[in-house]
């Protein structure tokens, strides 16, 4: 090995590592995520950077084994006015985690909690089109 390589490229390696567990409460894991929203790429002269990156948060039973067990696992979209995974955590997947051996993937809406562009109050779009 001669050295560490162009910094950019490194730089960019880092972009896409993966995130370590970032919680763990109780008998559950939340791992937090992103990915750039498909739209993105297709019309991203319609697609503002904030609502550009897609984020959602895995939540599994602390005592499931990555690439070992495999676990079902339910997609939860998040209601009108919902921003965060808070009350999804708190409502649905304490249960499923509790009383049935599901996982769960909270995916957080365009337009909401950190998909939020900064010039936009509370739950209301800006435009139509925003829908």
């Amino acid at each position: 090995v001669r050295d560490w390589g162009n910094p950019f490229h490194l730089q960019k390696l880092f972009t896409y590592r993966r995130e370590k567990i970032a919680k763990q409460k109780g008998n559950q894991n939340y791992i937090n995520a992103r990915f750039r929203s498909p739209l993105a790429n297709y019309l991203p002269h319609l697609v503002p950077s904030q609502v550009a990156t897609a984020h959602f948060q895995l939540v599994l039973s602390c005592d499931h084994r990555f690439g070992i067990d495999s676990i079902l696992i339910g997609i939860c979209y998040s209601g009108t006015g919902d921003h965060g995974f808070s009350r999804r955590r708190l409502f649905t997947t304490v249960t499923l985690i509790n009383q049935y051996p599901i996982g769960s993937i909270l995916l957080e809406n365009p337009y909401y909690g950190l998909r939020k562009p900064p010039d936009q109050s509370r739950s209301s779009l800006l435009y139509i089109t925003d829908l």
